[in-house]
C-alpha cells in the first residue's frame, strides 16, 4: 500500500489533502523506510521558496566547471529543473523539455537544469551521452548540504518557472502545462 501512495504522490493532479488522509491510515511499521521518506517529503515538504515569491539567485558550476549565475537570466522566462541521473522520472521528461526548449529558445526562454548528483563523473558521462541542449549545472553537495538547493526543493524531480521579472509563476509544472503557458506568453 505504501508503494501505491508513493506513486500517487507524484501525480500533481491528485488532491494532496486526500492523500494525507489515506497516508494517515497506513501502517508505517510495515513499509520500507525509503517509501515513507519519499511520501513525507512529497506531502509535507517545507521549502523557503514558493509560487509568487521572487526567485532566489544562486551560483553553481556548469559542465565546463565555469560558475554560472542565475541572475544572468533576468528578463527571460526560464525553468529551473532540479534532477539527478538516478531519477528516472526526471529523465523521462527530457524529450518533452527538449521539444519545448527547441520551440522557445529563440523567444526569450531558457531551461536551467540543476543536477543534485554527488558523483561528478556520473553526471558528466550522462551529459555526454544525452547531449542536453540547455544550460546544465551541478550541485555536488546534493540536496541536503546545499543552502541554495535546499531553499527550493526536498526531492527530485522539482521545477520552478520564473518570469522575466524574477517572480516564480509555477512550481512542478508539467511539460504540457509549460508549453501551454509559454504559447500564451511568448507569441
Amino acid at each position: 500500500m505504501g508503494n501505491l501512495i508513493e506513486e500517487m504522490c507524484w501525480d500533481s493532479t491528485l488532491d494532496k489533502n486526500q492523500l494525507k488522509k489515506i497516508y494517515s491510515k497506513l501502517d508505517k511499521k510495515n513499509q520500507r523506510e525509503s517509501t515513507i521518506y519519499i511520501i513525507e517529503k512529497k506531502l509535507y515538504h517545507k521549502n523557503d521558496i514558493n509560487v509568487n515569491d521572487m526567485v532566489y539567485d544562486f551560483e553553481l558550476p556548469d559542465e565546463n566547471n565555469t560558475v554560472f549565475k542565475t541572475v544572468s537570466l533576468k528578463r527571460k522566462w526560464y525553468l529551473i529543473d532540479f534532477w539527478a541521473t538516478y531519477c528516472s522520472i526526471c529523465i523521462a521528461t527530457f524529450p518533452k523539455l527538449q521539444k519545448i526548449h527547441d520551440l522557445y529558445k529563440d523567444r526569450n526562454f531558457e531551461i536551467l537544469a540543476v543536477s543534485v548528483d554527488k558523483d561528478l563523473q556520473q553526471w558528466q558521462n550522462f551529459l555526454k551521452i544525452h547531449d542536453l541542449k540547455w544550460k546544465n549545472l551541478i550541485e555536488k553537495r546534493g540536496i541536503d548540504n546545499s543552502e541554495a538547493v535546499k531553499k527550493y526543493i526536498s526531492f527530485t524531480p522539482s521545477n520552478f518557472l520564473i518570469s522575466p521579472e524574477g517572480k516564480i509563476v509555477a512550481r512542478n509544472i508539467s511539460p504540457e502545462d509549460l508549453e501551454k503557458l509559454l504559447k500564451k506568453k511568448l507569441k
